[in-house]
């Protein structure tokens, strides 16, 4: 995986993020799939983290898959594979739009916030 380029590319779309607002919209387009999972998984183990420790965190998460427009073969890829791990993971979550999910932010614990600070 070329984590630095998809760091690169995730920091560009979605700048940086020093707000809640910020922090609960994530734009995954552009990304591969294996690297749009990842980031995705760091952002939603960070609001978890926040909503056990703060009972004013949003409970929702906006993720721009994109519509597939620039995929290669006829259908597009990153939206499936979003859905796909949602599903796994449990996330209760709807479409929002073309190309755009809405998902609901789980409570969760202290601990996970540390996990994801030294993933960094």
């Amino acid at each position: 995986m070329h984590w630095q380029a998809a760091e690169a590319i995730s920091a560009e779309l979605n700048g940086p993020v020093d707000s809640v607002e910020a922090l609960c919209r994530l734009d995954l387009h552009g990304l591969h799939v294996d690297e749009a999972i990842e980031v995705l998984e760091r952002r939603l183990l960070k609001l978890e983290a926040a909503r056990g420790a703060h009972k004013g965190m949003p409970r929702k998460l906006t993720v721009i898959v994109g519509r597939g427009k620039h995929s290669s073969g006829a259908e597009a890829s990153l939206p499936r594979a979003v859905e796909a791990y949602l599903a796994e993971r449990g996330n209760n979550y709807g479409q929002a739009g073309l190309g755009c999910f809405e998902i609901r932010i789980k409570h969760g614990s202290r601990g996970v916030a540390s996990t994801v600070s030294s993933a960094g």
